[in-house]
């Protein structure tokens, strides 16, 4: 029975511990231990970061829906100046007068049929699809973070099991040597055995390159400066029983549950259905009334406001200027009102809406469906190469037995001069590439088990290599 996979005992079953004579780093050089390069993937990675932005995005637009209930409140002044002819007591005169006004106004929707509450549940279930997408990313990131390590340690013993057959080379010219001062063997022994020295030489200058490449790529994922040194620590990949870890797996149905259960894509493409359910009542919304209240308060200033009293003496009207502030209060004013928009026609928007609305919905229940069955073949796929790496890593390890006693035969042969430099060419040929298909096998299925875990949604960045 296969429960949540642990990811700290993936890492133990993907790698071996490294040895305790590892070599120390310079310096200025930055080690990076796996466990840190998957911490700082998931903070310098540009992917996440998008992924955290979107994230971000939604929950902007959460607080957009919760403030589009709140009222609004506004202040607003005007001044100006206006100049030309005007009316006054029964004659034209010219002049110009100035103005000041003050007005405090304040909106609120009463009423909207829900579409306020609507659009934060439907940002609510954008904002839970941001965050099921953002951790989906992180896992994105993290596997190929573990793939890089571990592409970088399977080039690393390529790399030294490359030097190794130099040194053996070597060691076959030097016996070449001495059989050919002992007038045992040909010159012509030396000439091929110094070309077949030259071509392991190359093999390990192209592994070299490989592990270089290896490292770049690393380097790439976590976004760090190509020009500063690092040592990435990867440790040794392991020789595990791969029977037993296939057998400790579980069946293909509860590995399928499993991922159906933990996959945040899933639960993201899930969550698009909800949010896509809710725009459907939001759309219809476009038909329900509308309720709105609205109060302002203000006074102004003019510079042609006066007061008028008659001269007790004349009889005759007398203006007065009226100063600014007494001038505001006497003008002072306000309104309070209520507004109802009820959509009658509406040339079908509200109609339409319900059905693009619907459309969405169709097409994020298809996601859903669509992502399910890609993950049951992405586990079929997963678990057929799983199952299949105990044969391909004990026909390995035959063939490395097999070619390690035919190369010591043919030596042996040759030392005896019963056999032919070629046949001891031919014969190391033969146990360098089986030794290398064995290292293949072996970096397959660590990172076969990689991909499991990361199939299964179960490679958790927050856990990982603790």
């Amino acid at each position: 029975m296969l429960g949540p996979m642990r990811p700290g005992l993936l890492l133990a079953l993907i790698f071996a511990a490294t040895s305790d004579a590892t070599a120390q780093a310079m310096p200025d050089t930055t080690v990076i231990p796996l466990a840190e390069a998957v911490q700082m993937a998931r903070v310098r990675n540009a992917s996440v970061q998008r992924a955290r932005l979107a994230e971000a995005q939604q929950g902007l637009a959460i607080r957009a829906a919760r403030a589009s209930r709140e009222p609004s409140f506004s202040l607003s002044t005007n001044a100006g100046r206006s100049f030309g002819r005007t009316l006054i007591e029964n004659r034209i005169a010219s002049g110009t007068a100035d103005n000041v006004g003050i007005t405090v106004s304040s909106d609120i929707t009463v009423y909207d049929g829900g579409a306020a509450r609507l659009q934060g549940k439907q940002g609510r279930y954008g904002l839970a699809a941001a965050e099921a997408q953002r951790t989906r990313t992180e896992q994105t990131v993290v596997y190929q973070v573990v793939n890089g390590y571990v592409n970088l340690a399977a080039q690393r013993e390529n790399a030294s099991r490359l030097r190794e057959q130099v040194a053996a080379a070597e060691q076959q010219l030097a016996r070449v040597n001495e059989l050919i001062r002992e007038r045992v063997r040909a010159e012509a022994d030396r000439f091929a055995q110094e070309a077949e020295v030259a071509a392991a030489r190359l093999r390990v200058a192209s592994a070299e390159r490989d592990v270089a490449v290896a490292e770049a790529n690393i380097i790439g994922l976590l976004d760090l400066d190509p020009a500063a040194s690092y040592d990435f620590q990867a440790p040794a990949i392991a020789a595990l029983d791969s029977a037993a870890a296939v057998q400790a797996v579980g069946e293909t149905a509860e590995l399928v549950a499993l991922a159906h259960a933990r996959r945040p894509d899933v639960q993201a493409l899930e969550a698009n259905v909800r949010a896509a359910e809710t725009g459907i009542r939001l759309a219809r919304t476009g038909r329900q009334p509308q309720i709105g209240a609205s109060f302002s308060y203000g006074s102004n200033w003019s510079s042609e406001y006066q007061h008028y009293n008659v001269d007790s003496a004349t009889g005759q009207p007398v203006a007065s200027d009226v100063g600014f502030f007494r001038q505001l209060d006497e003008r002072r004013g306000g309104s309070f009102g209520l507004g109802l928009r009820l959509p009658i026609f509406d040339r079908q928007s509200t109609a339409l809406a319900v059905e693009r609305a619907r459309v969405a919905l169709d097409d994020a229940t298809l996601a859903v469906a669509e992502q399910r069955q890609r993950i049951n073949g992405e586990i079929a796929q997963a678990l057929a190469d799983l199952r299949a790496a105990p044969a391909q890593i004990g026909a390995a390890e035959a063939q490395v037995r097999a070619a390690r006693r035919a190369l010591e035969a043919t030596e042996d042969r040759y030392r005896f001069a019963s056999g032919t430099l070629y046949d001891v060419v031919q014969a190391r040929a033969t146990f360098v590439r089986a030794e290398g298909d064995l290292l293949q096998a072996r970096a397959t299925f660590a990172a076969q088990r990689a991909a499991l875990a990361y199939t299964l949604g179960t490679l958790d960045p927050e856990t990982l290599g603790r």
